[in-house]
């Protein structure tokens, strides 16, 4: 076995070389390097967050960080009324901005909060076209881009999934391959051999394209296959097929500490996403359904459906709704990057990403695989 993955690290793309279609690994921030900042608004009155960031006294490398994170994540402040007064226009506007970077800053700080242990979220929903592979990508980019931890995202999608095509595809490895030399693998850098990163660090694991290759995970498989990923990586993204039943997404179900559930704002989805969490709380995971995340994702002027009645109908039976605005850059289903979206869905993102880490507050969910 250990022969076979040696044969094997030379048929994939490497990223330890500079060599045609592959990119240099980022290098991991050093924590030591991290401080805290004194910013536009005070950031030294927030003890966790200066805390998490680092050492007491604030450094231009630390203040840059923070400021690229902030702006991340920022909201874009509504425009003041034209038939305001100048002065007064320029005041309420001035408001606007520091209200939407103390927002931000507070988001960072929910998502870079540390927690114990390795935690796993899966990504599903039982209506296809709802934007699922997208928001698993988004909140991978958004999770890793401001954390310091290793993120990778599992296509789980026995149906030829497209997560590894979201990002610039490094390795021409996918799960499948990765069951069969998981034996070998000795650490995260014979990982990686199996990986395609991101500029934003997340790492992505793609699902068999080839319609020939019939080899399928099963439940244990698939246990096995995140087991040892959670060995070096500290999240871990499943992105789950629309069948809730099948063998890997029941594995995933049972292994994952928390559950991200996709729907557009259209009647049959949501209706689609309400069996199945009535589904998997009747299949025993009662406590998935209640500590999980609705994503209302493609929210749009003309959607033609109350969407505070779609909140209204999730929030007695999930911890957090998040609505994701529509965005062109989105929709044509191709490569995405934080920075080429509109500010309203990445602070939507942002919110997304909280609420999940916000989750991690609390102990690791035990199951079979976990």
């Amino acid at each position: 076995m250990a022969e076979d993955f040696e044969a094997y690290r030379g048929s994939v793309t490497s990223t330890e070389h500079d060599g045609e279609g592959s990119r240099p690994r980022p290098e991991r921030p050093d924590p030591a390097d991290t401080a805290a900042v004194d910013g536009p608004l005070s950031l030294v009155e927030d003890e966790r967050l200066t805390r998490l960031l680092g050492a007491e006294r604030p450094s231009e490398e630390a203040a840059k960080r923070l400021a690229d994170a902030t702006a991340l994540v920022r909201a874009e402040p509504a425009a003041p009324h034209r038939r305001r007064p100048w002065r007064r226009s320029h005041r309420r506007q001035q408001a606007l901005l520091a209200a939407a970077e103390q927002d931000a800053r507070a988001l960072v700080g929910r998502i870079v909060r540390p927690f114990d242990g390795a935690r796993r979220v899966a990504v599903a929903s039982t209506k296809g076209g709802v934007g699922k592979t997208t928001v698993t990508v988004l909140l991978g980019h958004t999770l890793a881009s401001l954390r310091d931890d290793r993120v990778v995202a599992l296509d789980a999608n026995p149906d030829a999934g497209t997560l590894a095509r979201r990002i610039e595809r490094e390795s021409g490895a996918n799960a499948v391959d990765l069951l069969d030399l998981v034996g070998s693998v000795r650490d995260y850098y014979d990982l990686r051999h199996f990986t395609s990163q991101a500029a934003s660090r997340l790492e992505v694991i793609a699902a068999p394209e080839d319609p020939r290759d019939t080899r399928g995970i099963t439940r244990a498989d698939m246990h096995e296959l995140l087991d040892r990923l959670s060995l070096d990586y500290t999240l871990l993204l499943a992105d789950c097929g629309t069948g809730v039943t099948t063998a890997a997404t029941r594995a995933i179900v049972e292994a994952v500490d928390q559950l991200v559930v996709v729907t557009a704002p259209r009647v049959d989805s949501v209706h689609s996403v309400t069996y199945m969490l009535r589904w998997l709380e009747g299949a025993g995971h009662p406590d998935l359904v209640a500590d999980a995340v609705v994503v209302v994702n493609g929210l749009r002027e003309d959607t033609g459906v109350d969407v505070h009645a779609v909140v209204a109908h999730f929030e007695p039976i999930v911890r957090a709704v998040i609505g994701v605005p529509w965005d062109s850059d989105l929709a044509r289903g191709g490569t995405t990057d934080l920075g080429y979206l509109r500010a309203s869905t990445r602070h939507a993102i942002a919110q997304l990403a909280a609420a999940v880490a916000d989750g991690f507050a609390a102990p690791r969910r035990q199951g079979p695989g976990a």
